[in-house]
């Protein structure tokens, strides 16, 4: 699916978290923004504590309520229902069976006023085999929004979709 899809949806988002006023259009912020740079290393370390199984470092940047939206399993409605999902991605050894990568050029970052940030990107997973580089599984998108409570940043809601 193309960057102009994933930016439609996340309008359809925006329009419909925001009642009393129609949507507006926004530009991206820039690469060299403070904004996109926090995301972007964000971004870093939620995927750092997947790749790594660090179950306390992800709890960190996720709210306990966020939703996560996906095509290809269940929806969730908070963090604690995901934890499960992500120890049996480790397994009993604590290592990753998946790894994640975002595809660089691909982030896109809007401002969310009085609240937070929409991240919007393409990412790669691939399946780990005995710690080798691991196999292209899925390029799915993924739509984050980032809740910024007086500057500590987590995820409320997360749609990945196109496994």
């Amino acid at each position: 699916m193309k960057l102009h899809s994933l930016v439609k949806i996340g309008s359809c988002l925006l329009g419909l978290a925001v009642l009393q006023e129609p949507a507006k259009a926004t530009e991206p912020a820039a690469p060299s923004s403070e904004l996109y740079r926090t995301i972007a290393a964000l971004d870093q370390q939620l995927f750092d504590a997947f790749n790594s199984c660090d179950t306390a470092k992800l709890g960190t940047l996720l709210e306990p309520g966020v939703e996560f939206y996906q095509d290809n399993d269940n929806t969730t409605y908070s963090r604690d229902q995901l934890e499960p999902s992500f120890r049996d991605r480790c397994g009993p050894e604590n290592i990753s069976k998946l790894r994640r990568e975002l595809v660089p050029g691909t982030l896109v970052v809007y401002v969310l006023k009085d609240y937070g940030a929409l991240q919007m990107a393409r990412q790669n997973f691939f399946i780990m085999d005995h710690g080798n580089k691991g196999k292209l599984a899925a390029s799915p998108n993924l739509i984050h929004v980032w809740r910024n409570d007086h500057g500590h940043w987590a995820i409320s809601r997360i749609i990945s979709y196109g496994h």
